[in-house]
């Protein structure tokens, strides 16, 4: 099954690819994210006709490609549209809850644009030695294009394309959501070490930003060789992988335009500098439920 990839930094005895039963836990990879949602779905079914409980026609469709970006989704659904017939409402499964006491629903979810950035000045490498004051190093002037994007004192974006008007639903959105976990609830989903801060001391700001605000990740980089393998060496280049998350509701193509122009733009040194798409995704923001929905959601709360 399609599922997140294995990574690294597995405990001692746990490992991807050997299930392993501790207490009433199953390690492994696969054991958790999109795996759970068909037979929750099903059980809720169950659960209403073992109560002799009437239910509209409900079709489930599952599919097993979501962490590459279910590229073969839209085309079934308009192949099966006949035989799925006239939609009322659409549920997807694919998200978790805050707590157990009450329903939740996501009401946004931010897009993404993947990209890799490559910098080079050097033919090939040579001493640092004899080449560093000379040429300039390519990590530095990775640095000097984030920068162009990125503050990176406080982690605030600094393209205004890359922005959402924030409505007062949101923020109230927000408050609600914090005040039903409770701040230090909230704060603890978060395994950072003890004395490291939050990008903000505001719990409602730290939601706004994770939910609405863009911001960017280095999830990978190549050039760079293993600390044991590395010596006083100039490199030719560096490049980087940067998850841009853009706020929902903006098209994904025009945020890696405008990402993509700020980046090449006169380059520092007259580098080569060179961007390639790795993935882009297209996040969403749920329109206002109609009011039986809304009542029934918080009834069913």
């Amino acid at each position: 099954m399609d599922k997140q990839p294995p990574m690294d930094g597995w405990e001692e005895g746990l490992g991807p690819y050997e299930p392993v039963l501790r207490g009433d836990r199953l390690y492994g990879r696969g054991t958790s994210d999109d795996g759970y949602s068909i037979y929750a779905g099903m059980l809720i079914i169950k659960s209403l006709q073992k109560q002799n409980l009437d239910h509209e026609r409900i079709v489930f469709i599952m599919e097993s490609e979501e962490e590459s970006g279910s590229p073969h989704l839209m085309p079934y659904i308009h192949k099966l549209a006949p035989r799925i017939g006239k939609v009322d409402l659409v549920l997807v499964i694919d998200t978790g809850g805050g707590n157990y006491e009450q329903l939740w629903t996501d009401a946004s979810l931010r897009g993404v644009v993947n990209i890799m950035l490559d910098v080079s000045l050097l033919k090939s490498s040579m001493h640092s030695g004899e080449g560093s004051g000379v040429v300039p190093s390519s990590f530095r002037v990775q640095r000097m294009l984030l920068d162009r994007v990125e503050d990176s004192r406080t982690g605030r974006i600094l393209l205004p394309e890359l922005y959402l008007p924030l409505t007062p639903k949101m923020y109230s959105n927000a408050a609600k959501t914090v005040a039903a976990l409770g701040e230090e609830e909230y704060k603890s989903a978060y395994s950072k070490h003890e004395e490291v801060e939050f990008s903000s001391p505001n719990t409602i700001e730290l939601y706004l930003n994770n939910c609405y605000r863009p911001t960017l990740s280095i999830t990978g980089a190549s050039g760079l060789p293993d600390i044991p393998q590395a010596g006083n060496v100039l490199r030719t280049h560096t490049e980087l992988k940067l998850a841009f998350r853009i706020p929902p509701g903006l098209d994904p193509e025009e945020c890696e335009r405008v990402i993509i122009k700020e980046l090449t733009r006169d380059p520092p040194y007259n580098a080569r500098v060179t961007v390639r798409r790795d993935h882009i995704g297209t996040g969403f923001l749920t329109p206002d439920f109609h009011p039986w929905l809304e009542a029934a959601v918080q009834d069913a709360s």
